[in-house]
């Protein structure tokens, strides 16, 4: 995924007097002084010095690195020139309402800024929900039963958040009645968990339909979707004990394939639409990211 470069936004107070040209230019090629960045890049505000300093102490922009002028001339602290770039990326998503630098992080990194993955990868890590998965597993361990009827309750309560049409889910066309929507979401939720997982090939109800759990998938999320579910339980893809591992071993280049799996999964107007509710759940994304990366360690690869 290539990082588009937006339009410039408007400095905030536009009758505020430009930079003067900087007494030196660049001794590299393509390097810039800060002032040369900020003529090129205007970002608005009292102090954009100040706002370029803050962007760069959070690692959104790189360091500039210190240059000599020459004998008795000083140093200039010049910056690569694929800043200008990144910057006019952060302008363009400030200006969407992408302002907190940790938002920012995610979104430059998401769109192809692979130098950004270590700081991705520890705040995920950091939001990765290692409490739920420990009772998990203590559950499995020591109260099966228990077990079942937590994957009933949460069963029902997706279903619940299912029902709200402006949340993703199933095929609403096909899928009508309540039992069908509960059972797919118990379908959903067994999946991932050890002795829970569902038989496909067995009956939906006790009535004479004839239809399977298998079936009811497919009729959800499209033709073979059964299959898939199936491969997937079998590879051990759904199981979260195995998730976090693969992300906090993830390198750069692994991850931007797991972004290209998630953004196959939501085109860009998406993922513009689900901006603002997604904003800062980086649980969220820590599941996501962590069963994209054990996928992709078991050979399931993005589409060309």
């Amino acid at each position: 995924m290539q990082c588009q470069s937006g339009a410039e936004s408007t400095p905030a107070n536009s009758r505020r007097a430009p930079f003067h040209v900087p007494l030196y230019t660049s001794v590299v090629d393509g390097e810039l002084t800060w002032k040369e960045l900020l003529e090129r890049v205007p970002i608005g505000g009292r102090r954009p010095d100040a706002t370029l300093k803050r962007l760069r102490r959070a690692g959104l922009l790189p360091k500039p690195t210190p240059r000599s002028l020459g004998r008795g001339r000083g140093v200039a602290q010049l910056y690569p020139s694929w800043t200008e770039q990144r910057l006019r990326r952060i302008v363009t998503l400030r200006s969407e309402g992408v302002r907190a630098e940790l938002e920012l992080l995610w979104w430059l990194w998401f769109e192809g800024a692979d130098d950004l993955w270590p700081a991705v990868q520890r705040h995920l890590l950091l939001a990765y929900p290692r409490s739920e998965q420990k009772a998990l597993e203590e559950m499995e361990q020591s109260d099966p039963e228990g077990l079942a009827d937590a994957v009933d309750h949460a069963s029902t309560a997706l279903a619940r958040e299912w029902s709200n049409p402006h949340n993703p889910g199933y095929d609403r066309r096909a899928i009508k009645h309540k039992v069908d929507v509960e059972t797919l979401a118990h379908v959903a939720i067994g999946a991932a968990i050890e002795g829970e997982e569902p038989y496909l090939p067995g009956p939906l109800d006790d009535t004479e339909s004839g239809e399977t759990v298998g079936g009811l998938v497919d009729r959800a999320w499209g033709h073979g979707s059964a299959s898939v579910l199936d491969l997937l339980m079998d590879a051990g893809v759904l199981d979260p004990s195995r998730w976090e591992h693969a992300l906090s071993s993830a390198t750069a280049s692994e991850a931007r394939v797991a972004a290209l799996l998630l953004g196959q999964g939501l085109s860009t107007r998406q993922l513009s639409a689900e901006m603002r509710r997604l904003r800062a759940r980086w649980v969220n994304r820590a599941l996501l990211m962590a069963v994209g990366l054990f996928a992709i360690s078991r050979g399931i690869k993005p589409e060309a």
